[in-house]
C-alpha cells in the first residue's frame, strides 16, 4: 500500500487503490496494451504551510501613509482619455512629462531604456538584502494601488492589488486573473478598470485600461489614463524598486503587502514571510511559481511581494481568481518583465487585445458541477529529479521528455479550492491505456491550498516503460488537469493525433462550457465550439478567424490546457457593438498543425 504524506504534521494517511468505474473507464482503451501489474509507488507528499494566518502582521494606519498633495498640480502632465468626457490628472508624485499623444495613430511613448534582468539588482540574499537599508513599510505601502474591475453602473465586481511600477508612465503591475476582460460565457467582463493609491480613501480615483499581459503568468500591466469623475486628489504615489527574481533562494525572507479592505477603510497589512521553493509550469520555466510560508487574505490577488530590503521581486497570485480562496503562491517579476517593457514601449492608447477562449481552469469535459465548484488543479509538470528536504519537495531538471527507461517520472501539480474530505485520483494512461496499478486515490485533507509532489516508479530494474504516460488528476469525479510525458520517444513519434468535430458557433457559453445563444450580427462576441480527442500529447493551440474571406483576427499560441478529450471553444470579441452581419470563419491549429475550420453566415 502507497502511503501519502502531509507537511503539516506530516501525517500518513493510506490510499486505497483506485476503482472508480466513471473516472478509470472514461473514453479509454484497456485491451490495446497490457497493464503494468506489480509496481512499487513511493510516497507522495502535499505541501503548505500549516496554517492560513498571516504571519507577524503589522498594521499600518491609513493617516500614517497619506502624504500632502502638491500644492501646484503640474497643468503639462495631463493624458487625453479616449472616451473619457474629460482631461485626467496623472498620479500625484511623478515628474515626468509625457509624449503628447498625436492624433489618430500616436507614436510610442518617450521612455528610459527597457528593463534587462541584468539591469535589475538583485533580490534576496544574493543581492545582500539583510544588509542592504531597508525600506520602510510606509514607503513601500505608497507603491501599492488597488484595482478594481466596475460594472456600468460604477459598482466594483472584483477587488484586488497592484503596484506602481513606472510613475513616469503611470504603470501599475497586478494580477492577470483579477482584470482578465472575458467572463467564463465568453462575454465582456466590465465596464471599466479602476485604481487608486491603497492609503487614500473613498473611490478609486484612476481609470485604466490593459495595456499588456502575460496570462500564462498572471501578469497584466495595466495604465491610469485619467481622472473618475467624481473623485478626489489622492495622496503621492512611489514607484517601486525593481529587483532581479531569478537570484532568490530558498530561506529568503520576504514582505508582503495588501489592501484587504475593497473601500481603503482599513488599514495596510504587511506580512513577513520566506520562500520555502519553487514550482514550475511546464511551458520551459522552473521558477514560474514562488512558494511562500504565507497566506494572504482573499481578494489581495495582485499585491506586491517585496524582498527583505524592499525591492520588488513579484506579485501574489492564485491559479484563478477567486475571492473567497486565500492567495497562495507569488508570481516572480522575472515573469513580468516582458509585459512591462511592452507597456514602456506601446502607444499611450493602445489596449491589450487578450485571447478569448474556454476558461483554461476548467477541463474541456466539464460537468455543471464543476464548473461551478471553484475546484482548479494546474496542469502536473515532469521533472528527472527532486531535491527534498524537511518540509520541502523542489523538482529538478524540468522537461516532458524522458530518456528510454527512466528509472522514475518526477512530478507536481498545483490544487485550489479542493473541498476537504474530497476524493481526489491520480489516473495514469501508458498509449492511451488505463494503468489500474499506479492509479491511486486519497481524501483531500489539505485545506484550499497544496502543492501535490511525487514520483513514478516501478519495480523493474529497467525503469519506467518506454511511450507516452498522460496522468488525469480528478476531483470529486470529474477530471481537473491532464499532462503528457514521453519516455523513449519524442512527441513527433507518437502516432495518436488530435482531431476534432461537430464545428458550430454560438455568441455564448453555458455554464458547462457547451454552446448558449445562436450565435448573431449584434452579439459582442462570436464563439466556436467544437469536440475533440486523441488531444492529451497538445501543447497548444491557436485560431484564425476570417470575415467575408479576409483575416481580421489570428490569437497567439496559447498552452493547451484541454486534456485528452471534450468539447472545447475558442473565438473573438467585437470592438464595440455586435460583431456585425457577414460570412464568418475559424481556422483552429494544435502545434501549427491545421486541425479543423468551419463557416457560417450572420444576417
Amino acid at each position: 500500500m502507497s502511503m501519502r504524506e502531509v507537511s503539516s504534521g506530516l501525517i500518513a494517511l493510506p490510499i486505497a487503490p483506485c476503482r472508480s468505474t466513471t473516472a478509470m473507464e472514461a473514453g479509454r482503451n484497456r485491451s490495446s496494451e497490457p497493464m503494468i501489474t506489480s509496481t512499487s509507488r513511493v510516497r507522495d507528499r502535499v505541501y503548505g504551510p500549516p496554517v492560513l494566518a498571516r504571519l507577524d502582521v503589522a498594521a499600518l494606519p491609513c493617516g500614517a501613509m497619506r502624504v500632502r498633495w502638491p500644492a501646484i498640480l503640474l497643468a503639462s502632465l495631463v493624458l487625453s482619455v479616449t472616451g473619457c468626457a474629460r482631461a485626467a490628472a496623472l498620479i500625484p508624485g511623478h515628474n515626468t512629462t509625457p509624449t503628447p499623444r498625436s492624433g489618430a495613430t500616436p507614436g510610442p511613448i518617450s521612455a528610459p531604456p527597457l528593463l534587462a534582468p541584468g539591469s535589475l539588482r538583485l533580490a534576496g540574499s544574493a543581492g545582500g538584502a539583510a544588509n542592504r537599508p531597508a525600506i520602510a513599510d510606509n514607503e513601500l505601502g505608497k507603491m501599492l494601488f488597488v484595482v478594481q474591475t466596475l460594472d456600468d453602473g460604477g459598482k466594483p465586481l472584483r477587488s484586488g492589488g497592484g503596484v506602481l511600477v513606472d510613475r513616469g508612465q503611470q504603470l501599475v503591475l497586478t494580477s492577470y486573473s483579477l482584470v482578465k476582460p472575458y467572463q467564463a460565457n465568453g462575454a465582456k467582463a466590465y465596464a471599466t478598470l479602476a485604481a487608486g493609491p491603497a492609503s487614500s480613501t473613498g473611490a478609486i480615483e484612476f481609470n485604466t485600461i490593459l495595456v499588456a499581459a502575460n496570462p500564462n503568468a498572471d501578469i497584466a500591466v495595466l495604465r491610469v489614463v485619467g481622472t473618475r469623475d467624481g473623485a478626489t486628489t489622492p495622496p503621492a504615489a512611489s514607484e517601486a524598486v525593481l529587483a532581479d527574481s531569478s537570484s532568490l533562494r530558498r530561506g529568503d525572507r520576504l514582505r508582503f503587502l495588501a489592501q484587504p479592505s475593497p473601500t481603503r477603510q482599513g488599514p495596510i497589512q504587511v506580512t513577513n514571510g520566506g520562500i520555502v521553493g519553487f514550482s514550475g509550469d511546464g511551458l520551459g520555466e522552473s521558477r514560474a511559481f514562488i512558494k511562500g510560508d504565507v497566506r494572504l487574505m482573499a481578494g489581495t490577488v495582485g499585491s506586491p511581494v517585496f524582498d527583505q530590503s524592499g525591492a520588488l521581486i513579484g506579485i501574489a497570485s492564485q491559479l484563478s481568481y477567486d475571492a473567497a480562496a486565500p492567495v497562495a503562491v507569488v508570481r516572480p517579476l522575472a515573469r513580468a518583465i516582458e509585459a512591462i517593457n511592452q507597456a514602456k514601449s506601446a502607444p499611450p492608447t493602445l489596449k491589450y487585445s487578450a485571447p478569448l477562449e474556454h476558461s483554461p481552469s476548467l477541463s474541456g469535459a466539464t460537468t455543471s458541477a464543476a464548473a461551478r465548484d471553484g475546484v482548479v488543479v494546474a496542469k502536473p509538470v515532469f521533472a528527472e529529479g527532486a531535491l527534498e528536504g524537511q518540509g520541502f519537495r523542489d523538482l529538478l531538471d524540468y522537461t516532458n521528455i524522458f530518456k528510454r527507461e527512466a528509472p522514475e517520472l518526477d512530478y507536481e501539480y498545483l490544487a485550489q479550492g479542493v473541498p476537504q474530505g474530497a476524493l481526489v485520483q491520480e489516473l495514469w494512461y501508458l498509449n492511451g491505456t488505463l494503468q489500474d496499478s499506479l492509479s491511486s486515490s486519497y481524501t483531500w485533507t489539505k485545506g484550499p491550498f497544496a502543492v501535490v509532489s511525487d514520483r513514478l516508479t516501478t519495480p523493474s530494474s529497467r525503469g519506467v516503460p518506454n511511450g507516452t504516460w498522460t496522468m488525469e488528476v480528478w476531483v470529486a469525479g470529474t477530471v481537473r488537469a491532464t499532462s503528457t510525458a514521453y519516455v523513449g520517444i519524442t512527441p513527433p513519434d507518437v502516432p495518436r493525433k488530435p482531431t476534432v468535430e461537430g464545428l458550430r458557433f454560438a455568441s455564448n457559453a453555458s455554464a458547462e462550457q457547451l454552446p448558449g445563444d445562436n450565435a448573431s450580427s449584434g452579439a459582442g462576441q462570436i464563439l466556436m465550439f467544437f469536440d475533440y480527442r486523441q488531444a492529451a500529447a497538445v501543447q497548444s493551440i491557436r485560431w484564425v478567424v476570417l470575415k467575408d474571406g479576409r483575416a481580421i483576427y489570428q490569437s497567439p499560441p496559447v498552452p493547451w490546457a484541454g486534456g485528452e478529450k471534450g468539447t472545447w471553444w475558442v473565438g473573438m470579441p467585437a470592438e464595440t457593438g455586435g460583431v456585425g452581419a457577414g460570412a464568418w470563419e475559424i481556422q483552429i491549429y494544435m502545434d501549427n498543425q491545421s486541425i479543423g475550420s468551419a463557416k457560417t453566415t450572420l444576417r
